[in-house]
């Protein structure tokens, strides 16, 4: 499912991705708005369980790990930009009653949330109700940009 919206503008945008699990209905949400829907794959698509690889023989042996600004094999870059915050939610929270103004809050639905705002080293720390995990930035390997992902003081929600 792709959206339609142009994102090279220089600005922030609000992008939202959400799956139901019974039917396997996605949505894109570009600031507020649905952009795109279709099908995907229905029920567990969790990576521990080879979720949407379905087998070793389809795409090699599947971790746990969540890829962003590149593809997950390193078979090509699929994102050059900024990401501030990604929440990972146990029930569908969209379409939204308007576009965050501020930083995502921990609430009983929060599976995790990603603040990347640690400013410094290779850690990436995690807010959720069933405690504190800990992801890692790592620069590509195969189709990664150089120098890979940096950290940025810029924020959406103080006009910068």
């Amino acid at each position: 499912v792709c959206g339609t919206t142009d994102l090279r503008d220089n600005g922030w945008h609000h992008i939202a991705v959400q799956r139901r699990r019974s039917d396997g209905r996605l949505w894109i949400f570009v600031d507020g708005r649905e952009e795109a829907s279709g099908y995907g794959p229905r029920g567990d698509i969790s990576y521990p369980d080879r979720g949407i690889c379905g087998a070793p023989e389809t795409c090699g042996d599947s971790d746990h790990y969540i890829v962003l600004g590149a593809e997950k094999h390193n078979l090509a870059a699929g994102f050059s930009g900024w990401v501030d915050e990604m929440r990972l939610s146990a029930t569908l929270r969209y379409p939204p009653a308007a576009v965050p103004d501020g930083p995502f809050e921990v609430d009983d639905r929060t599976v995790a949330l990603y603040r990347f705002d640690e400013g410094e080293g290779d850690v990436i720390v995690d807010s959720s109700p069933g405690g504190v995990s800990v992801g890692v930035r790592r620069f590509g390997q195969g189709g990664g940009y150089s120098p890979g992902p940096d950290w940025s003081e810029e924020s959406p929600f103080t006009g910068d």
